[in-house]
C-alpha cells in the first residue's frame, strides 16, 4: 500500500507555517552558511543568518528540490488525509532512521559505560593565585595578586598573603574556582590508562567551559567554542580509532550545558550561531541524518548498541527557567514543546524496534524547569517506562538521585521549596564570597530531599501486581558529581547486564511498525491510569474503593493533552524495573582527593593524580542488588530513617560558612556536649558524605544533621 504525507506535515516544526518549498530553500542555505559566523557578536550573526541570500546557492537548492520532488508530489496528490505516522521510512523525517554516524559494531560488550560531567576547564587558572580571586592572577605583570576591585596588595603584606587560601596545582575544592587544565589532562590520562578498552560508550553531560565569574577575564562566545573544541580534542586523543572508517573507538554522546552558551543560560530556538557552530564541533557525534534537527534545537540520539540501545541527548536549556529566551512548554510552538514532540516520535520509533534508551541532559528535572516542562518530562518518562532505562544529568555537582512520579509533579508540594532552594543559589551565580552560600543551599536541599523520601511508598508493604502498579509510576534521575572541584573531582562507571547479547549486527533498516508510532487521542486517559497508586497514604486509604465527591487540590493539573500513549496493557516491565538484558546492575563512583595530591606535589614534586574508588552501590551500606527503580525506592526509604521524627528539625542546615572556615583539627572526636548520632541516621550520614564527595569531615556532617 502507498502512503502520502499530509500537507500539515510538510511544515518544519520549528517554524510553524513555513511551507515545504520555502523549507527547501532554507535547508539548502544552511548547507552553505557563511564561514564567518564565529558568534563573537550574537546579534550581528543573527542578522547574517536572516539576510543570507539563498538564491546564491542554485546548485544545492536544485539538488534539495530534486531530492524532495517525490515528497511534494505525494502532498499535492493526496492532500491532508494521511497522518505523518503512516509515511514509509524513506519519506519520514531523517532523524527517524537508525544512526549511521561512526556506528560501532560491537563483537563483544564490556557491560560498562562512563559518565563524566562539568569539567569547566579554565585557562586563566594559576597555581598560587588567591582563591578569593577565583584562582586567577590579577595585575599588569600577570604575577602580582590584587583584589577583585583591582587594588594591588602592599608589598609589606606579602607575608599576610601566606595565610590566605591559594590555588593548588590540581585545583581547590569547595571554592568558586574552576578546574585547571592540569586536572583535565590528568583525568583523561586516568581514563586512557584505566578505561579506554573496558567501556562500551561515554556520556558527557555538558559544561565544558569556565564560568563567567571574573570581571577581569570576561568570557566571549569565541572562547566558549574554543574550550569545547579543546575538550573534544581530549576525547579524541583517548578514544581515537585505529579503523580509518571510524573517528572514535566507541560512541561518545555529549549534551549541551548551560555554560556552553553565551551569555550563560540563554539559548534561543535555532538555527542560531550556537547550534550551527556545535553542529560543526559535534559532527562526529551527531548522525548526519539528524543534523537538520540538531541545528534547530541541539538535541539528537545515538545508537550505541546496534538494534538494542540508544542514548538520547536532550537540550535541557529549552526547559530551564533561567533561560529567558524561551517560554517553557505551554504553547505548541515553544522550543521546549517541540523538543517533547520530537522526543515522543523518537521513543515511539525505538519502542517499535524493540530498543531501549537512556535519556541524558545537563540540568536535572527539578522545580527549576518551567512547570509544564517538568510535568511533561515526568509524564513522558512514565509513558515510555518500557523503553527508558535511566536518566542521567550533571550541573548540580552534588552526588544524589531524585525520585519523581506523575502525581507529585501534577500536584506537587513536598519538593517544590527544596529544589528551588537548591538551584536558586546556582552553581553559576558566583561572586567572590558566595561559594559558601551555594553549598549551604545544597545542604538545605539535601535535608528536604530526605523529607521527601519519607513520604514515598514503602514497597515492602506491597506484593504482586499491586507492587508493580506502585513502582511503575516512579522514575529515578541520577545526578552525577562533577570534574570541577566544587567538591572533589569525580567520575562514574555504570555496569549493566549484557547476558544474551548476540553480537554485532548492522542497524535495522527495515519497515517500522507504524501502528506503534501513532499516538492515540485518548492517551490522557491511559497516562492518568494508576497515578494515584504512587502515594503510600493514598494506597492505604483507597483499598480498591473509589471515593465520590472528593475535590482535587487547587494546584492539581491534568496531564497534557498531547501526552504519549503508555505501554500496551499486559506489556512486561522494562529493564528499569526488573532484571533483564540491559538492566543497570551497579555503579562505581571514583574521586580524586586533590587536597592530598596538592600537598604531595608541594612537598615532593609528585605530579601523578589518581582517581580512587569512593564507593560501589552493591557494597556496604547500600547493598543494592541492582539499579532498578524498586531498588532505588527501597534505598530511599532506608535513607529516610525514622519517619516519625520531627521533620521541621531537619529543614534548615547550619551556617555552612562557619563550617568551611573551621580548620580541620586532629583529635576532634568526643566534643563536649555533642549529641550522639541516632542509629536511624547512620545511612543518612554516609549518604551526605558521598553527596559532597568526601570533602566534609565527620564532625561537619554531624553538625549538619544536628542543626
Amino acid at each position: 500500500m502507498l502512503y502520502a504525507p499530509s500537507l500539515q506535515n510538510l511544515f518544519i516544526p520549528a517554524h510553524p507555517g513555513r511551507p515545504l518549498l520555502r523549507l527547501l530553500c532554507h535547508s539548502a542555505a544552511l548547507t552553505l552558511l557563511p564561514n564567518n559566523l564565529n558568534g563573537d557578536n550574537f546579534h550581528n550573526d543573527r542578522d547574517k543568518l536572516d539576510t543570507f541570500d539563498r538564491t546564491r546557492t542554485p546548485h544545492f537548492l536544485t539538488m534539495r528540490i530534486q531530492q524532495s520532488a517525490a515528497l511534494l508530489s505525494w502532498a499535492l496528490l493526496f492532500g491532508s488525509s494521511v497522518n505523518a505516522a503512516q509515511l514509509p521510512l524513506s519519506f519520514q523525517n531523517l532523524e527517524n532512521t537508525a544512526s549511521e554516524v561512526e556506528t560501532v559494531y560491537h563483537s563483544k560488550l564490556h557491560g560498562r559505560f562512563m559518565h563524566v560531567t562539568d569539567f569547566h576547564p579554565d585557562r586563566n587558572y594559576r597555581e598560587g593565585a588567591l582563591v578569593d580571586n577565583n584562582c586567577h592572577f590579577h595585575g599588569k605583570d600577570g604575577k602580582k595578586d590584587k583584589s577583585l576591585e583591582g587594588l594591588k596588595k602592599d608589598k609589606d603584606k606579602d607575608k599576610d598573603d601566606d595565610e590566605e587560601e591559594k590555588a593548588g596545582y590540581w585545583g581547590y575544592p569547595a571554592s568558586g574556582c574552576d578546574a585547571p587544565w592540569t586536572l583535565v589532562d590528568a583525568t583523561f590520562e586516568w581514563i586512557d590508562k584505566e578505561w579506554k578498552d573496558k567501556i562500551d560508550f561515554v556520556i558527557w553531560t555538558g559544561d565544558s567551559v569556565r564560568h563567567d565569574n571574573d570581571n577581569n577575564f570576561p568570557r566571549t562566545q569565541k572562547e566558549i567554542f574554543q574550550s569545547n573544541a579543546d575538550m573534544i580534542r581530549k576525547f579524541e586523543e583517548v578514544f581515537h580509532s585505529d579503523d580509518p572508517t571510524k573517528r572514535h573507538s566507541i560512541p561518545i554522546v555529549p549534551t549541551m550545558g548551560n555554560n556552553d552558551v553565551w551569555p550563560h543560560n540563554i539559548m534561543r530556538p535555532g538555527p542560531n550561531p550556537t547550534t550551527l557552530r556545535f553542529a560543526q564541533l559535534w559532527s562526529h557525534f551527531v548522525p548526519e541524518e539528524q543534523m537538520h534537527t540538531f541545528q534547530r534545537g541541539a538535541y539528537f540520539w545515538r545508537e550505541v548498541i546496534p538494534n538494542k540501545l540508544a542514548v538520547i541527548s536532550l537540550n535541557t536549556l529549552y526547559w530551564f527557567e533561567s533561560n529567558a529566551a524561551v517560554d517553557g512548554c505551554d504553547a505548541k510552538e515553544d522550543a521546549g514543546s517541540l523538543q517533547f514532540e520530537w522526543l515522543k516520535i523518537q521513543l515511539n520509533i525505538l519502542r517499535s524496534r524493540g530498543m531501549k534508551a537512556y535519556l541524558i541532559g545537563h540540568v536535572p528535572p527539578t522545580e527549576k524547569y518551567y512547570p509544564t516542562c517538568l510535568m511533561k518530562y515526568v509524564v513522558w518518562s512514565n509513558a515510555f517506562r518500557d523503553v527508558i532505562i535511566g536518566h542521567f544529568f550533571g550541573h548540580a555537582n552534588v552526588d544524589h538521585f531524585i525520585m519523581l512520579n506523575e502525581k507529585d509533579v501534577l500536584d506537587r508540594t513536598e519538593l517544590r521549596k527544596a529544589t528551588r532552594d537548591f538551584l536558586e543559589i546556582d552553581a553559576d551565580e558566583y561572586d567572590d564570597h558566595n561559594g559558601t552560600l551555594r553549598i549551604m543551599g545544597k545542604e538545605n536541599y539535601m535535608a528536604e530531599l530526605r523529607d521527601y523520601f519519607r513520604h514515598m511508598p514503602d514497597l515492602r508493604k506491597y506484593t504482586g501486581r499491586k507492587r508493580e502498579q506502585v513502582m511503575e509510576n516512579w522514575m529515578v534521575a541520577n545526578v552525577v558529581p562533577s570534574i570541577i572541584p566544587t567538591y572533589f573531582p569525580a567520575a562514574r562507571v555504570v555496569e549493566y547486564n549484557v547476558t544474551g547479547y548476540d553480537g554485532g549486527h548492522a542497524p535495522h533498516r527495515g519497515t517500522l511498525d507504524m501502528a506503534a508510532v501513532e499516538t492515540t487521542e485518548d492517551s490522557e486517559d491511559h497516562v492518568q491510569e494508576g497515578v494515584e497508586e504512587d502515594s503510600e497514604v493514598d494506597a492505604s486509604k483507597k483499598k480498591g474503593k473509589k471515593k465520590k465527591g472528593k475535590k482535587k487540590r487547587p494546584k492539581h493539573k491534568k496531564p497534557p493533552a498531547d501526552a504519549p500513549a503508555p505501554p500496551a496493557p499486559g506489556s512486561p516491565l522494562g529493564p528499569a524495573f526488573e532484571p533483564q538484558f540491559l538492566t543497570p546492575i551497579k555503579y562505581t563512583q571514583y574521586y580524586a582527593n586533590i587536597t592530598k595530591h596538592n600537598e604531595e606535589k608541594s612537598l615532593h614534586g609528585h605530579e601523578n593524580l589518581t582517581f580512587e574508588v569512593e564507593y560501589e552501590t552493591d557494597g556496604a551500606p547500600y547493598h543494592m542488588q541492582d539499579l532498578t527503580v524498586p531498588s532505588y525506592m527501597e534505598l530511599a526509604k532506608k535513607i529516610a530513617g525514622d519517619a516519625k521524627r520531627d521533620d521541621k528539625k531537619h529543614r534548615k542546615g547550619k551556617g555552612i560558612q562557619d563550617l568551611l572556615k573551621k580548620k580541620k583539627k586532629k583529635g576532634k572526636k568526643g566534643k563536649k556536649g555533642k549529641k550522639p548520632r541516632d542509629k536511624d541516621d547512620d545511612l543518612w550520614f554516609v549518604y551526605l558524605k558521598r553527596a559532597f564527595v568526601q570533602t566534609k569531615d565527620d564532625d561537619d556532617i554531624d553538625d549538619m544533621m544536628n542543626a
